[in-house]
């Protein structure tokens, strides 16, 4: 069996669930997000929804516009992730940049999952 589907299988369904939760988490702290930083960590929480859900198409469709797209994507979650604790959560920033560590962690591991898995797309 080849790991290249399963690989973009496991990483189309993160990025799925990640888009719900972004976008859907997004739209509904709007509202009660009153201080900049609460806003700024909203809005960036609805883009990383967008560009997860983008992140899918480019990767199969648009491989030249792939990076960009995973790269904004990155950078929008890793900033939901790092400012959820302190502005959130009256955490210290010192929780913030390791919360932020763990996410640019995880989404590379995602995006590592993508990228060995759209490698099967590709070939002939």
């Amino acid at each position: 069996m080849k790991l290249e589907p399963v690989l973009l299988a496991v990483a189309v369904i993160l990025l799925l669930a990640l888009a719900w939760l972004g976008l859907k988490g997004g739209v509904e702290q709007w509202p009660a997000s009153h201080s900049a930083g609460e806003k700024v960590q909203s809005a960036a929480q609805f883009t990383y929804g967008a560009f997860s859900l983008l992140a899918v198409v480019t990767a199969i469709s648009a491989p030249r516009i792939a990076r960009a797209v995973q790269v904004s994507w990155l950078l929008c979650l890793t900033i939901a992730g790092g400012l959820a604790p302190p502005v959130w959560g009256n955490a210290s920033w010192g929780a913030g940049v390791l919360a932020g560590a763990a996410t640019v962690a995880i989404g590379g591991g995602i995006l590592w999952l993508l990228h060995r898995g759209a490698r099967g797309l590709t070939r002939a």
